[in-house]
């Protein structure tokens, strides 16, 4: 978040239309941020509504079998097959 310099307010600069600059994201600029992105994922849509305690509990499931199987083969095996 920046401060605009037009409208003074804490903004995200993707949102305030009095910014007045071009918007550039290098992902390189931000190595953590892309390491982060790279290696972790989220699991919120399958644990909202309408979805239930059952789909929570089958993608647990799932992940769980996907993390032996990387365990099984070897990470450097996994991540050529995808």
């Amino acid at each position: 978040m920046e401060k605009c310099l037009r409208c003074t307010q804490l903004i995200h600069l993707w949102s305030c239309k009095y910014y007045g600059k071009e918007i550039n994201y290098d992902p390189e600029e931000y190595p953590n941020a892309q390491k982060h992105c790279d290696t972790h994922f989220g699991m919120t849509e399958p644990l909202r509504a309408p979805n239930n305690e059952k789909v929570a509990e089958l993608v647990g499931i799932g992940i769980k079998k996907v993390i032996d199987y990387i365990k099984e083969i070897g990470t450097k095996k996994f991540i050529e097959k995808i």
